[in-house]
């Protein structure tokens, strides 16, 4: 159900995208005709980062290959191995990647809701998830196990798990606005703001004409 509403909210943005694009080049004239491409760009990309994400967290993305790389940008829940690799969470989107020592991308894998990282001892790791449920995998993303937890031992687990620093993972600048939902929505309301610019002097040339 998330999926499908997650779904229709993008389409139905890209379309308006693309309907306010062709209104106000026809209405428009002078220098504020050049707002309007990279406006609506503005919004189309802004939309689909939101809302991509928003459908990604819903399991939206669990046709993706492990092979696809989401841009992680900054990210607090961080685990490093043994052999020096990097494990992280992207809370936004459910998604778990898997680094070597330089940051080289190798696989990933989603896990729907989840909210927390555990580096377990025989090179496996276990993703805390809302519910009280934990899902442990190998580095590979093989699930090797689930279960539920109790209430108290679930808050107690997640308490135990030591809070990383924020660390940047090498991500695309073009691509860096996907990282985070509040980009995602700073690009989108950016390019609405050029549609206000715009709109204003369409309707008074309308008028006067």
């Amino acid at each position: 159900m998330f999926e499908l509403i997650a779904s229709l909210m993008l389409v139905a943005f890209l379309f308006g995208a693309v309907w306010n694009s062709v209104f106000m080049l026809r209405a428009t004239q002078g220098w504020r005709r050049w707002l309007v491409l990279p406006s609506s760009f503005l919004v189309a990309v802004g939309a689909c980062g939101f809302f991509g994400q928003g459908l990604f967290a819903v399991g939206g993305q669990n046709w993706l290959p492990q092979s696809f790389e989401w841009p992680a940008g900054s990210i607090d829940d961080v685990l490093t191995t043994a052999d020096g690799g990097h494990i992280i969470l992207i809370q936004g989107v459910g998604r778990v990647q898997v680094y070597d020592s330089d940051w080289h991308f190798l696989r990933g894998w989603p896990v729907r809701a989840a909210r927390k990282l555990r580096l377990l001892g025989d090179e496996n790791v276990e993703v805390l998830t809302k519910y009280e449920r934990g899902f442990v995998f190998d580095y590979n993303g093989k699930l090797i196990s689930e279960r539920t937890y109790g209430i108290h031992e679930f808050v107690n687990l997640e308490n135990s798990v030591p809070r990383s620093a924020s660390i940047f993972v090498p991500t695309p600048r073009l691509l860096y606005i996907f990282s985070s939902p509040f980009l995602s929505w700073l690009v989108f309301a950016t390019g609405f703001v050029g549609w206000f610019v715009v709109y204003p002097r369409s309707n008074q040339s309308n008028s006067a004409a």
